[in-house]
């Protein structure tokens, strides 16, 4: 038995150390020798812990394992699959209280309630040990019950949920419906760790950004919420960066492509001379235009030009330039896409895709029922109208029609097929109304023959057929003109 003295001793020795000791004392009555303690600390720095102190102080009971039972545990750990078991136990030194098969029925447990890969979860937070099943089940209903659809996918990226309440996760919503957010569970489901943050600090985030001149910061952090990741100095940083290098609107460009602000200045410098050496004129506005471009490396980009040429694509680094987008297809997915063209009845494929890229992002189905929508508007050869405009496939239907019953109406003191004239030359379809109407006006007031090619051109250049005595000399002439002209 402990001499009196000797007790003495070791309590005012723990005292400096733990600053709950009366707790410690009360779990721990047969206090450990102050030797032991220093021990202790040796052999954890010999395993490889750089502060063995704070992880006594954490969990005072290492004190009470043996060198060779920490060692065992790394280990267990080792051959459970988890990577980084010193990581695990310093983060959370109660995982040495945990029996290995402890550990082994809640990765099973975990498994069961839907989560694929417990591992990486519980090396994200190692006190989900802590849990039982019964409280992450429930925790999985509450958030369902609050709106959010998958909250096994938030909790394995945001883990630290665990330790917020339901009534505290209910109370942010509401804060956040307050501060103008529409969806606040949509957004907390793409970035749960906002619930970590305070209102206080949502809001100051916002104001910051309404500092730095972005008009609608709700909507933008509504459209990207890991702006709240960024420090108002990093952004202003950027800001600036941006505009060093050409650049003109950093703030437009941040608002449509947020992602940008995670690409550090010197990343984007590297990415705009290989863009330069690859053969692109304006790699500044290929970047604002698509910034997802920084997803892909130099020699991803250059694949995707020599693919595109092995397909029969004459100049990639224009396509591409018009449409940026292209590189996120595959270039099997561009190979099906001419073969159904192909199939569809088009004898050039790569040529119409050449001049409309955009193409690509139509399915099947929908070019198929856009060709089968033209023909019911009365056209006879809807293939060979899309060869001629293939932009003609993003028009609505109802538009085409409006345009067809517009030209036929301004028209119809004359013999006028307005199928006739867009079938000639689909171009026509894309001419707003009121120079529509001056071509007619043109044609009506001088008295010339209409025909398709004559329409074509004073629809093309009305001024080079006007002069100043015309609008002298017919008001209602001069009515369309200033319309259109201003």
């Amino acid at each position: 038995m402990k001499q009196p003295a000797e007790l003495e001793k070791r309590v005012s020795f723990y005292k400096e150390i733990f600053g709950n000791f009366d707790t410690i004392f009360n779990n721990y009555p047969l206090l450990w020798s102050c030797n032991n303690y220093y021990k202790k600390i040796d052999e954890l720095k010999q395993l490889g812990f750089n502060n063995p102190a704070k992880m006594i102080a954490t969990i005072p009971a290492i004190l009470g394992l043996s060198l060779a039972n920490i060692k065992a545990k790394i280990e267990d750990l080792k051959t459970l699959g988890f990577n980084s078991p010193m990581k695990m136990i310093v983060t959370s030194p109660t995982i040495l209280s945990y029996s290995i098969d402890n550990i082994k029925n809640k990765i099973n447990d975990l498994k069961t309630l839907g989560f694929s890969d417990p591992l990486k979860m519980i090396e994200s937070l190692p006190a989900i040990l802590g849990y039982s099943v019964n409280n992450i089940k429930v925790k999985i209903e509450d958030l369902k019950s609050l709106g959010f659809n998958d909250p096994t996918k938030m909790i394995v990226s945001f883990p630290s949920i665990f330790g917020l309440s339901i009534d505290n996760i209910k109370t942010k919503l509401n804060d956040l419906k307050i501060l103008g957010f529409s969806e606040p569970a949509k957004m907390v489901t793409i970035i749960p760790s906002i619930l970590g943050l305070s209102i206080d600090n949502i809001k100051g985030k916002i104001n910051d950004l309404k500092t730095l001149g972005f008009n609608d910061p709700i909507k933008m952090i509504t459209r990207s919420p890991s702006i709240f990741g960024f420090s108002i100095n990093n952004i202003k940083t950027k800001i600036e960066d941006l505009k060093a290098l050409g650049f003109n609107n950093p703030l437009k460009m941040i608002v449509s492509s947020p992602g940008i602000l995670v690409h550090s200045i010197d990343n984007i410098k590297i990415k705009i001379e290989d863009l330069k050496i690859l053969g692109f004129h304006d790699p500044i506005k290929m970047i604002v235009r698509f910034s997802a471009i920084f997803q892909y490396s130099i020699d991803n980009i250059k694949t995707k030009i020599e693919d595109l040429k092995a397909l029969g694509f004459h100049d990639p680094v224009k396509m591409i330039t018009n449409s940026p987008c292209i590189f996120g297809l595959s270039i099997n997915n561009i190979k099906t896409r001419i073969d159904d063209l192909k199939n569809l009845g088009f004898d050039n494929p790569t040529k119409i895709i050449t001049t409309s890229p955009s193409i690509l992002g139509l399915s099947i189905d929908s070019i198929k029922g856009r060709i089968e929508d033209l023909e019911i508007l009365g056209f006879h050869d809807s293939i060979k109208m899309i060869e001629s405009l293939p932009g003609i496939l993003s028009y609505s239907i109802d538009n085409i029609k409006r345009k067809l019953i517009y030209y036929n109406r301004v028209f119809s003191f004359s013999n006028f097929d307005a199928l006739k004239l867009i079938e000639y030359m689909p171009s026509n379809i894309a001419y707003a109304q009121k120079r529509i109407s001056l071509a007619a006006r043109i044609i009506y007031d001088k008295k010339i023959s209409l025909t398709n090619s004559k329409l074509i051109g004073i629809l093309f250049n009305p001024k080079k057929i006007i002069k100043p005595a015309d609008l002298d000399n017919y008001p209602k002439l001069k009515r369309s003109w200033d319309a259109y002209y201003g």
